[in-house]
């Protein structure tokens, strides 16, 4: 208990000069941080009535954790506000969330990001950076401002001992158990970074035993429950020091779709161990396990057609994104999940133990969707959420067996696609030659005004692309935000009146990035100031794809085979192309006159 002891000492310390502390919590390590910050808030503010130290514990919720784990943790969470109550001491909490537009399903559903392992993650771990620092790094800036003072101290369980990595990364940081750091998060310190694993489950195993006063004397029995079974049934908290023993207990629990490594054997063997309690995460397995054999089934999961323009109006022709079908079969899936689960917590009297797609992560998603092109219908997102939500319909992940990357070629309609050691090379097309197969005056006005448009909406003029064009009123804010009210309201009975109104007759034809304008209209989602222009390029190349994949102009539902790759060029064309359009353009640029 010395350990603790100086820890406590430490952290009432900072108390006392009036240091606000921020202990995330997410499991063992950090529970031990947590017990240390409130014991020595206590401390402090007997030894000195007077300080005006503030303790806040936060937790990061990616929507993706092992549900088991946040949920106990957000337990511990409400235990700590009552313990604060009861001493008088100025205790705060918070869920922290990525930002909408990052969280998992949205970038994997929405935006067709592919899911991130050691072969696909080209900027290493980032998913830690969008889906936990980021939100980190916010919340301490609202602290600093709510305050006015940089005084906030971020308190961790990073421990040296953990592996070679983390010892590395606190070096780096160069955070100590009683000295401030200056990190990206601000002052930070790692008070048990010295801890072994047996230091940890020492604390814990005396808090469950009511051996010393804690916060957490009524949750220590769980976590370690929990934790045991992630361990396949054991956890031995005076575990040695050795590299075996210390494995004891050790599981470590993190987002149940990560695939940096093989098997996520901490949610198998909860699953494994106690199927009574843990079973409801088994269909995760089942998701994670189809993501990883389908992620190089490239003709099944990936996007032909690129959605970055290129050099003015090229576009990439090859294995992209994740494929629209194929995203469309993960919503169907994760919707089955969630509506699973939310059967379970009404038959059983419970709050559900987690909802991966609400109503603000499916207008996200419908937004991506829109904004990318190929729906062969307007609201494809929404209307996979009414199959399953209003009319019962559920989706069965299938049986896959692993397809790896293979560095051979790839063929389609006899064109193609070399493949190298970790990279295929693409293939180019022009969007404006694609143009060219359409009639005239078909509508490819971006987020102006088409000719289906002014029967929906009473238009007005903005300045797009350097010109007065017209187009939908909408908001624009400081930030792109979805109204949570009002993306309930659009999905549960918007939707239906837009039916009504014959917006999904496929006898209409109408393109599908009317329902991104029509969500703009009604301040379902505001946009960034600033991003009206970037929009309306995106929507113009949206309209292009989906003219393309509807194929009205060919009578063909393999348009992109037969017409997009076919005119397609490889890349040494490509560049040879874009070299000879520099150097017209700079033949035809006015020559400047020297005069001496």
């Amino acid at each position: 208990m010395d350990k603790v002891s100086s820890v406590i000492n430490v952290l009432a310390g900072f108390f006392k000069q009036n240091y606000i502390l921020s202990a995330g919590v997410s499991g063992k390590d950090s529970l031990c941080v947590a017990h240390c910050a409130i014991e020595a808030l206590k401390q402090a503010r007997e030894e000195d009535p007077s300080c005006q130290g503030e303790l806040y514990i936060s937790t990061t919720n990616t929507t993706l954790d092992n549900f088991e784990v946040h949920n106990l943790v957000m337990k511990l969470h409400t235990a700590a506000l009552e313990y604060g109550q009861e001493y008088d001491l100025p205790i705060h909490s918070a869920e922290l969330k990525p930002k909408l537009m990052s969280r998992p399903v949205v970038e994997y559903i929405g935006r067709g990001k592919l899911l991130r392992t050691m072969v696909t993650a080209s900027r290493g771990r980032d998913c830690a950076v969008d889906w936990k620092i980021n939100p980190c790094k916010d919340y301490l800036k609202e602290l600093s401002q709510k305050y006015q003072t940089d005084k906030i101290v971020s308190i961790s369980g990073t421990r040296d001992s953990e592996s070679s990595v983390r010892a590395r990364n606190i070096a780096k940081r160069r955070e100590s158990i009683d000295v401030l750091a200056k990190t990206d998060l601000g002052l930070t310190l790692a008070p048990i970074k010295d801890w072994d694993i047996k230091d940890v489950w020492g604390l814990i195993g005396k808090i469950e035993n009511d051996e010393i006063e804690s916060f957490a004397a009524d949750l220590a029995g769980q976590l370690i429950k929990v934790y045991g079974a992630g361990n396949n049934g054991t956890c031995d908290i005076f575990a040695g020091n050795n590299k075996a023993s210390d494995k004891a207990c050790g599981a470590r629990f993190g987002c149940v779709l990560c695939s940096f490594s093989k098997e996520d054997k901490s949610l198998q063997n909860q699953i494994s161990i106690d199927p009574d309690t843990y079973s409801y995460m088994k269909p995760f397995v089942d998701l994670r396990k189809f993501m990883n054999d389908t992620l190089f089934d490239m003709e099944r999961s990936r996007s032909i057609l690129g959605r970055d323009v290129k050099n003015g109006s090229w576009l990439k022709v090859g294995y992209n994104q994740y494929g629209l079908e194929y995203r469309k079969e993960l919503l169907r899936y994760m919707l089955t999940i969630d509506v699973n689960e939310r059967i379970y917590a009404l038959e059983n009297g419970v709050a559900p133990r987690f909802e991966m797609i609400g109503y603000d992560e499916l207008i996200a998603i419908q937004y991506h969707w829109s904004r990318e092109g190929a729906e062969l219908r307007p609201a494809e997102a929404i209307s996979i959420w009414h199959e399953v939500h209003t009319y019962g319909k559920r989706y069965s992940i299938p049986e896959t067996s692993d397809v790896e990357f293979s560095a051979t070629e790839l063929n389609f309609s006899n064109l193609n696609f070399i493949a190298g050691a970790k990279q295929i090379k693409y293939r180019y097309v022009d969007m404006e030659d694609l143009k060219g197969l359409f009639e005239s005056d078909t509508d490819f006005c971006g987020l102006g005004a088409s000719h289906d448009d002014s029967n929906f909406f009473n238009c007005h003029k903005k300045l797009l692309d350097g010109k007065m064009t017209n187009t939908i009123p909408f908001k624009e804010t400081r930030s792109s935000t979805v109204d949570s009210d009002r993306a309930q309201n659009y999905i549960e009975d918007t939707y239906f009146y837009l039916e009504s109104e014959g917006a999904f007759d496929p006898e209409n034809n109408m393109c599908p990035t009317i329902i991104i304008k029509d969500m703009l209209f009604n301040e379902v989602i505001t946009l960034r100031k600033g991003m009206a222009n970037k929009l309306h390029q995106d929507l113009k190349r949206a309209q292009l794809y989906n003219a393309i994949t509807q194929a009205r102009a060919f009578g063909s539902s393999s348009v992109v085979d037969s017409v997009v790759l076919a005119r397609s060029i490889n890349e040494d064309e490509y560049e040879e192309r874009i070299e000879a359009m520099n150097d017209a353009a700079i033949e035809e640029a006015p020559q400047m006159v020297m005069g001496f």
